[in-house]
């Protein structure tokens, strides 16, 4: 069941979680700043869509609109294809007809959960099945989060350069599982203040169904709440399979988004 949060709550969650979302695509050569009546970062070394995106679109409707309609000049100008705005609590309500009006599409429908019993983690990890990523390994992961999302092998290594300026910071972390010394699962998170995203979790297919993934997810909640977040939360499709796995770790849904799309006037790179 959904958490029961009245309106002002779920609009300074949202702004709240936003924000450390923003600051975790920003890094390393990302920017991250304010548009119109808006939140914006880009990141050029993100070849994902949600890598960059705009949100928090709050105020007098009119600049809401004026500012939907100059957001693609803003993308094309960083060079990428695809607008991304995210219409969640931290936006005015009229944000979803707005942005169809302007010419959007509504591509996904997104939840946001909380972690509000650590006891359904997996106990004992990290240590069991998984551990600290060593920096020998630290080169696997984005071609592993691509195998496991059937993306390109161009973009796994695109992601492998992200994934390495965050593995520079010291706010992100990433666990692994491993099967006879090969690398089968990795899962990393974000620690901001006092909020940890349990950001992505990802096993090869081939090793599904062994457990790791919910090892995996374990380890790096348990890890942010012994670093001092007061909340963890992660980003996940509505209603789907990853919404009903965290589900049983622990996570419940608090608030529902939805990703709205915009061409930038640019060719697509033909990424994914």
């Amino acid at each position: 069941m959904p958490l029961e949060l009245d309106d002002g709550r779920r609009a300074g969650l949202a702004r709240a979680l936003e924000e450390a979302a923003r600051l975790l695509c920003q890094i390393r050569y990302g920017s991250a700043f304010r548009f119109g009546n808006g939140q914006v970062v880009l990141n050029p070394d993100n070849p994902l869509a949600v890598g960059s995106f705009a949100s928090a679109l709050e105020g007098d409707l009119g600049l809401v609109e004026s500012t939907l309609l100059s957001l693609p000049l803003v993308w094309a100008e960083a060079g990428k294809h695809q607008v991304v705005v995210l219409a969640s609590p931290s936006s005015v309500p009229e944000l979803d007809l707005l942005a169809e009006e302007c010419g959007y599409e509504a591509a996904e429908e997104i939840t946001t959960v909380l972690l509000t019993d650590p006891r359904q983690l997996v106990d004992g990890e990290p240590g069991i099945l998984t551990r600290p990523l060593p920096e020998d390994d630290e080169g696997f992961i984005g071609p592993l989060i691509a195998a496991a999302h059937d993306w390109s092998l161009t973009v796994g290594k695109r992601l492998q350069v992200v994934q390495g300026h965050r593995l520079d910071d010291p706010r992100h972390l990433a666990f692994g599982a491993w099967e006879d010394k090969e690398l089968v699962g990795v899962a990393t998170g974000f620690l901001h203040g006092a909020t940890g995203q349990l950001v992505e979790v990802s096993v090869a297919r081939h090793a599904r169904g062994r457990r790791y993934g919910r090892a995996l997810a374990s380890a790096v909640a348990a890890t942010l709440l012994q670093r001092g977040a007061k909340l963890v939360w992660a980003s996940v499709d509505a209603g789907g399979r990853t919404e009903r796995f965290l589900g049983g770790l622990g996570f419940e849904p608090a608030y529902d988004a939805v990703i709205f799309t915009a061409d930038a006037g640019l060719e697509p790179p033909g990424l994914r």
